[in-house]
């Protein structure tokens, strides 16, 4: 599993820490040892959200399904 190979790494020094928004297994467990690394921060998948990002989310959507239907 990449999460173990990660979890390996971040505790081998090979890499000094990691930022996850998305894991292999949603919702991670709390008791997931890559939650409990002091060098590693897990989001709950909603990086990209804030009051800003959702109106522009909103209009590419809608935009995307427009081009969609008048091809």
């Amino acid at each position: 599993m990449a999460t173990d190979n990660l979890l390996h790494a971040l505790q081998n020094g090979v890499i000094a820490g990691a930022a996850l928004d998305v894991v292999e297994e949603e919702p991670l467990p709390a008791s997931a040892p890559i939650v409990k690394a002091p060098n590693t921060i897990v989001t709950s998948h909603m990086a990209w959200y804030s009051s800003k990002s959702i109106g522009r989310l909103q209009r590419r959507v809608a935009g995307e399904a427009l081009s969609v239907l008048y091809r």
